[in-house]
């Protein structure tokens, strides 16, 4: 067993073969650590235009 078959695949890596390759198993940390990066930027987002209104 692999790393890759356990989440740990890098995306930055496969990207030219993501189309033949991709799989949310074989990604998951990559997809998982994008999706809450994107929600800390939102939330601080939403946060600073909510004091901006206060």
């Amino acid at each position: 067993m692999s790393l890759e078959d356990n989440g740990l695949g890098l995306l930055l890596r496969d990207l030219l073969q993501l189309h033949r390759t991709f799989s949310y198993r074989r990604y998951r940390i990559d997809v998982l650590g994008f999706v809450v990066a994107w929600l800390v930027v939102a939330a601080m987002i939403a946060f600073y235009f909510w004091m901006s209104r206060w």
